[in-house]
């Protein structure tokens, strides 16, 4: 290892072996009426075990190697051109933030994430560092090991939480994650997630997702090049990491883990055969953990069926409902419904040609009798309407007040009811891929007004249209959920730091994917960090296929920079010993 890189090497190595692993609780006090607080109305009081430390460390590790990099490293860094993309996207990440209306949650970061200005800088410092810093094999086996390290450390936790033996509801392992004040509260510690789900040390069974789509790779990578008993602790290595990847139950990251093995069938062809005998081993052994797995399962029964519902929506049939004036109109899938408020007395019911519909009230509800509205009914309340649909179990309320019609929030507070931009196109499907395509259709609209800046890091929950009552029943269920990621990496970024830094991303994983693809031919076990560094690419690959349905997050991220880093490091080495 170059004297020049081995301190800030050996110190990310260290932060990344254990950074992931960091549960700990931090109670921040929110104060209603605040932004902190808008942001995330769950509470007064933020019990935060996954998010805040993590981002913290982070900082603080990044701030203490920067200026041992540039120390080290004065005057022998060369201008590479992808550089332009990374500064490009911290030069309006910054801007976002300046000139965000919301500065506290781009500072400091919001409730349970805390992905704040600082983070992200260190997310991309780290690319930066590790890839100026890694010039051969000595440079790389430390980041290797804290990843190792790091991934069976989140593996093994993860696995015992699936058969039940879950380290954080057994005495000492909240102890563990409590202060010594707080250690009475051990006994009533209980987390969200279901027994024989597997969340591991990383906030949410999605980012386990995300995590082993990484590792996996990675674990395929150690387990070809080497032989005899590491051999085996690779393969026990890889059967781990894709244990945890099916028993996470993250069909976002099963998705990228499976597109990306596609892409490794069709480029690396030649290589599979050269090594087909190692990999029917893998493979047949990955497909018994997944038939074990299966068939064990207690938590959905049987856990395939997890797998094949992720296109399953169930439409209800609703589609809109907004107000113009003291007219209330609802849209379905067949038919448009326009309700007339007569000064707050009576109310009269038109087709969508303007028709009056004749009515009948039986036992306090109206029904309207004509046949394309035969599914539209309406309880009689005082002073409103209790909207109810077929024979589903939507209900929504629709108050009679000024001349117009309002609603109630989840909180029974009277609310006026908003037309919230949405994509039509998406119109029906919002429960598909547990209610992505939703998030996703009230997010593009937000990106109209982040072309040139976002709202500012971590602002994406208080911009998201969070009063869009009708749009949580009809997707969720319910008007009470806080919708405070949009489960997609890319629409995250262009809200928080606006459309040109998710651009400027953008070209930086195109150029990746292009040198990935032109360098595909150059495998070889003569070379190790070249050989490994096609496995980690298609880690990445798996990691940005799976950030279509997943967010970015602390508890992740800085391994996917760190490894992102590592590949620019190896390549960039071996370009300039050529």
């Amino acid at each position: 290892m170059n004297k020049e890189n081995r301190v800030q090497i050996i110190l990310i190595s260290i932060l990344i072996s254990f950074l992931s692993l960091i549960v700990f609780l931090k109670q921040i006090p929110l104060k209603p009426g605040t932004i902190e607080y808008l942001a995330w109305p769950v509470g007064t009081m933020n019990f935060d075990f996954f998010s805040f430390y993590k981002s913290r460390i982070l900082i603080l590790f990044t701030a203490f190697i920067l200026p041992i990099t540039a120390i080290n490293k004065w005057g022998k860094i060369e201008w590479k051109n992808y550089y332009l993309f990374l500064l490009i996207y911290i030069l309006f990440a910054m801007l976002s933030s300046i000139f965000s209306p919301f500065p506290q949650l781009a500072y400091n970061g919001v409730a349970d994430r805390y992905e704040s200005l600082s983070v992200l800088i260190a997310y991309i410092m780290l690319f930066f560092v590790v890839s100026i810093s890694i010039s051969n094999e000595k440079d790389l086996k430390p980041i290797l090991i804290g990843v190792t390290i790091v991934s069976i450390g989140v593996g093994l936790i993860g696995i015992f939480q699936y058969y039940g033996y879950d380290i954080f509801t057994f005495d000492f392992g909240r102890k563990l994650i409590l202060p010594k004040n707080l250690e009475h509260l051990a006994k009533n510690l209980r987390f969200k997630f279901q027994k024989y789900q597997i969340y591991s040390t990383l906030y949410n069974p999605n980012y386990v997702g995300s995590f082993m789509s990484l590792t996996i790779f990675f674990g395929i990578g150690m387990y070809l090049y080497h032989k005899n008993i590491k051999k085996i602790f690779w393969y026990f290595y890889t059967l781990l990491m894709f244990a945890n990847l099916v028993g996470c139950r993250s069909r976002g990251g099963f998705t990228g883990f499976i597109l990306a093995l596609f892409i490794f069938s069709i480029f690396y062809f030649k290589f599979i055969l050269k090594n087909i005998k190692q990999l029917i081993v893998l493979f047949l052994s990955i497909i018994l953990v997944f038939y074990i797995m299966n068939v064990s399962d207690k938590a959905d029964k049987v856990l395939i069926k997890k797998y094949s519902t992720y296109f399953d929506n169930s439409d209800i049939g609703l589609r809109d409902l907004y107000v113009v004036g003291n007219t209330a109109i609802i849209r379905d899938k067949d038919t448009i419904l326009k309700i007339e408020n007569i000064d707050n007395k009576k109310v009269v019911f038109l087709d969508k040609n303007n028709n009056q519909i004749k009515t009948e009230i039986k036992n306090k509800t109206i029904y309207l009798l004509d046949d394309d509205y035969k599914k539209f009914r309406f309880e009689l309340k005082k002073g409103a309407l209790n909207f109810k649909y077929g024979d589903t179990h939507f209900e929504y309320l629709l108050i009679l007040t000024d001349n117009t019609f309002k609603t109630i929030d989840n909180h029974n507070k009277i609310m006026p009811i908003l037309t919230v931009p949405h994509v039509k196109a998406f119109e029906g499907y919002e429960k598909m891929g547990s209610f992505r395509i939703y998030n996703w259709s009230r997010t593009i609209p937000i990106i109209k007004d982040t072309i040139i800046l976002g709202y500012g890091p971590d602002a994406f929950s208080i911009v998201f249209p969070q009063k869009d009552y009708f749009g949580k029943l009809i997707s969720y269920g319910t008007k009470g959920i806080i919708v405070d990621k949009p489960h997609n990496m890319y629409l995250q970024i262009a809200v928080n730091t606006g459309v040109i830094s998710l651009f400027a991303l953008l070209g930086l994983f195109l150029h990746f994917f292009i040198k990935f693809i032109k360098n595909k031919n150059s495998i070889s076990n003569n070379n190790f960090p070249i050989f490994i560094s096609h496995f980690i690419g298609l880690g990445i690959i798996a990691y940005l296929i799976t950030a279509i349905f997943n967010d970015s997050v602390v508890s992740v991220a800085p391994l996917f920079w760190v490894l992102f880093g590592s590949w620019y490091g190896i390549w960039e080495s071996r370009k300039n010993k050529v």
